[in-house]
């Protein structure tokens, strides 16, 4: 008769939870359990930074590259925005300065007119 009980120590090694056991690590595994191997897989390389510039494609439509990168798409957009509203808000300070240019100007002419008349 089979024994029904599972005792850890199978053919595989493999615990109920799929999980090796103890007895089937590499004996340097416990000396430094954060070594790798050169067997072990080693990580993907990180993906390609986003950028801002886009490249166009052969249906004439604009793509950003790599807009996986989700927060690298955001910080370019950020960035983009940013440098818009800089460069909107010295258009619109040097377009009030010739405004209040003129409108002193103006009063100055007007003062210069009373003075006369008096």
């Amino acid at each position: 008769m089979e024994d029904d009980c599972h005792d850890g120590h199978d053919d595989d090694d493999v615990d109920i939870y799929g999980q090796q056991t103890p007895a089937t690590f590499p004996a340097n595994f416990f000396a430094n359990p954060f070594a790798t191997s050169a067997t072990q897989k080693r990580p993907p390389p990180p993906p390609e930074p986003a950028t801002d510039e886009p490249a166009k494609t052969t249906d004439g439509q604009f793509h950003f590259i790599d807009m996986a990168d989700r927060k690298g798409a955001m910080r370019i957009r950020n960035t983009r925005i940013s440098r818009q509203y800089k460069e909107n808000k010295v258009r619109r300070i040097a377009e009030l300065e010739s405004k209040l240019a003129a409108a002193l100007a103006r009063i100055d002419e007007l003062e210069r007119g009373s003075a006369e008349i008096k």
